[in-house]
């Protein structure tokens, strides 16, 4: 399963594994996004992995084991 999460990319629905906060925003465990940007490690200062866009339209930075993808309708 932890391979498939590095092959995430753009546009690939995920549920998010755990709630997670970010700048005053929150996205709550279970909820369904959008791979928006897969963020390249090399950059400095860098240390997310995806920043995934919600359906109510908020967009919030995850690390790779917050997230899992959505397939099969699991």
């Amino acid at each position: 399963m932890f391979e498939e999460l590095f092959k995430l990319q753009v546009g690939d629905l995920v549920v998010l594994a755990t709630t997670v906060e970010w700048e005053g925003k929150t996205a709550i465990e279970g909820e369904i996004g959008l791979v928006a940007r897969v963020y390249v490690q090399e950059d400095d200062g860098m240390f997310f992995d995806y920043l995934i866009t919600l359906g109510d339209g908020i967009s919030i930075p995850v690390w790779i084991g917050e997230v899992r993808l959505l397939k099969d309708g699991k």
